[in-house]
């Protein structure tokens, strides 16, 4: 930059071209914009005018043709369009605000611009361009320009391209060629012609350009194709593409954006009067939701630990205790008196052991044990002398779901629940107190057993959106790593506690997990610069985009990206551990049998930290296959053209 600065010091005028050298547009071609045009006044008339790129492209050529040469303005192609006055005007505003709006500036341009500024340099914007003058200066004021003239093909009738545009800035200016200085992208328009007339010239300088790494290029998908150059761009703009921007700029904050743009549609959808976040996933939901809608929200916790207590006041106890404890294979009765709330552990076994002469505190439980029934004789004991825990519990949760007021109106449930647990344990709370209640859940996805037990009381963003079973599938089977970037940086809810004026909720102090608050902290902090960029930009739909990145890059993640996210701390019930331990050996024969490592939750990251092959990645998905069809047929039959396709399945990614 320095170099490229010094030859600007003899000039006193320094002249800048605007697109592709001050800024850059946000579509492959220009002509896009066209297309956006037709989706934006859709959206605001509900009339789709499905010829009108192809009409304006033509109107344009008609409106040059007559000029015989001589330039034209955004008027003369208007006047060849085939609609009636009104039509046209919306269409014109429409065209002249995505203009606008479809900027990101080229800030080492604008940098050496500022420069040129504080030399007490006259600033020159020169344009080729039909687009009146009323829209460069939003779009200067927009990037933060400061000019001292400015020439505009369209009004003064003569182009760059044709070189005759020069000789007009040099009168007007009265300044002698050798007094001004040209920048631009052209090698023809900014380069050559300037030099014609004796101007000095300069090539525009930009960033290194890094393509985004998990977006699929493709031009003919308009969406596709403006979310690919909006992130190119503003990655460009970038000093140094850090972890956390490349995963909370590029994959988190476009898939909070349309997941929360999926909620609100939801909401004007089904009348809901009020939305509920659920803890500990819905701490950054929420954030981004109101950053989109500065609509008040509230933030609940209910989890099991909480409801668990309160609904063993109902009929058979014992079974409903069981049924809503931790999802895992294994336990201990340690597990399972802090589950029930006991402090003192070696009280209760003391008093325990009294009853039952072979009870073992350190044995290891078996779930499947358990459900059938064969500690029932200690568990009667535990609940019985928890009674008034229990009892205790219960008046909280009453006071709680008052404060939230959960029976008040229709109510959004957001959560990251693919079961429906939470959800159904509250309802069933509710329903044997005889309080009404109108819940609807709102999440990413949803399994069978929850549309078993909630029926039409949830909605599912990826299940009701044509994603196929397969890649449903995939991103279930990932989910804790997803929930690890949307938490607070808290512990799980543990129990109710009150409080002089309300119910406070005690949480599980943050062990190894508090190692992973600083890097969700930024990477949070780069998705909610996305959604601020993107809505300040063009703000269209991603039609399902944003989730087939988050699933790119959790299928192929680059390594720089698995390294860090595989060795997030997880604080569970078993205790501390990383993500995915890649200091865990996995061998070729387990991941053909499935008998991988517990240790190795994202098995993806894993073998992209570990460098394998492609085709570990390939026979890692052959069973998860097998896994995800063998119990639907008609998911298969769904999902038989992906099944075939292996290079869509397995290469896109790539």
């Amino acid at each position: 930059m320095d170099y490229f600065k010094q030859q600007l010091i003899p000039f006193q005028y320094v002249s800048f071209d605007v697109f592709d050298t001050l800024i850059f547009r946000t579509v492959t071609n220009y002509k896009s914009i066209f297309d956006i045009v037709t989706i934006k006044y859709q959206e605001k008339y509900g009339e789709l005018l499905k010829s009108f790129p192809k009409v304006r492209i033509l109107a344009e050529h008609k409106a040059r043709k007559a000029q015989k040469g001589k330039e034209i303005n955004i008027e003369m192609i208007y006047e060849n369009l085939p609609y009636d006055h009104i039509t046209r005007n919306r269409l014109r505003n429409i065209e002249e605000q995505c203009e606008i709006q479809n900027v990101i500036p080229n800030t080492i341009m604008i940098d050496i611009l500022l420069w040129c500024k504080k030399q007490n340099k006259k600033i020159i914007i020169t344009t080729d361009m039909y687009l009146p003058r009323s829209v460069f200066e939003k779009i200067m004021k927009k990037i933060n320009v400061e000019y001292d003239y400015m020439f505009i093909s369209g009004e003064e009738g003569e182009t760059k391209r044709t070189g005759k545009l020069f000789p007009i800035v040099l009168k007007k200016l009265q300044i002698h060629p050798s007094e001004l200085i040209h920048i631009g992208d052209d090698l023809n328009n900014d380069i050559q012609k300037p030099k014609e007339y004796g101007i000095k010239s300069l090539e525009r300088i930009q960033n290194p350009i890094t393509p985004p790494q998990y977006i699929k290029f493709n031009k003919k998908d308009i969406l596709q194709d403006h979310l690919y150059n909006f992130i190119l761009r503003q990655s460009q703009n970038q000093n140094n593409i850090t972890n956390a921007y490349r995963i909370g700029y590029c994959i988190l904050g476009p898939l909070m954006l349309e997941f929360c743009k999926w909620i609100h549609k939801i909401k004007n959808e089904e009348n809901i009067d009020s939305l509920l976040f659920v803890a500990r996933e819905g701490y950054f939901i929420k954030q981004c939701y109101e950053l989109i809608y500065s609509e008040k929200t509230d933030y609940i916790r209910l989890n099991r630990n909480l409801l668990r207590l309160p609904l063993l006041q109902f009929d058979n106890p014992i079974k409903r205790f069981i049924e809503y404890l931790p999802d895992c294979r294994e336990m201990k009765w340690k597990q399972i008196f802090n589950a029930l709330l006991i402090s003192n552990h070696t009280e209760i076994s003391q008093y325990i052991k009294s009853k039952i002469k072979d009870f073992d505190y350190n044995k290891v439980l078996l779930k499947s044990d358990l459900k059938e029934h064969k500690f029932d004789d200690i568990l009667s004991i535990l609940i019985e002398k928890q009674k008034n825990i229990i009892n205790e519990q219960a008046s909280l949760l009453n006071q709680y779901i008052k404060e939230k007021k959960l029976t008040k109106g229709k109510i959004g449930l957001i959560n990251n629940s693919m079961n429906g647990s939470g959800q159904s344990m509250i309802e069933n709370y509710l329903s044997h107190k005889k309080l009404s209640s109108n819940i609807i859940g709102l999440q990413f996805v949803k399994r069978e057993i929850c549309i078993k037990r909630l029926g039409k009381r949830s909605r599912a963003w990826i299940t009701e959106n044509n994603i196929s079973h397969f890649s449903s599938y995939i991103f279930q089977v990932n989910c804790l790593l997803l929930e690890h970037l949307l938490f607070e940086p808290t512990g799980t809810s543990l129990y109710f506690k009150a409080s002089e004026s309300n119910v406070d909720v005690v949480c599980e102090q943050p062990r190894s997990e508090r190692n992973n608050f600083q890097f969700i902290e930024s990477l949070q902090s780069m998705a909610l610069q996305f959604i601020k960029d993107y809505r300040n930009n063009l703000n269209l739909n991603l039609n399902m985009h944003s989730y087939h990145i988050y699933l790119n890059s959790i299928t192929f993640p680059i390594k720089e990206d698995a390294l860090i996210l595989c060795h997030l701390n997880d604080d569970d019930i078993n205790g501390d551990k990383f993500l995915s331990d890649y200091s865990i050996p996995l061998s070729y024969k387990q991941i053909i049998t499935g008998r991988i490592p517990e240790q190795i939750q994202w098995v993806e990251g894993y073998l992209s930290a570990k460098n394998f092959s492609t085709i570990y990645y390939l026979i890692y998905h052959l069973r998860m296959m097998i896994r995800c069809y063998r119990h639907s047929f008609k998911h298969f039959i769904a999902d038989i053209k992906l099944i075939f396709n292996f290079q869509k399945i397995y290469y896109d990614a790539k």
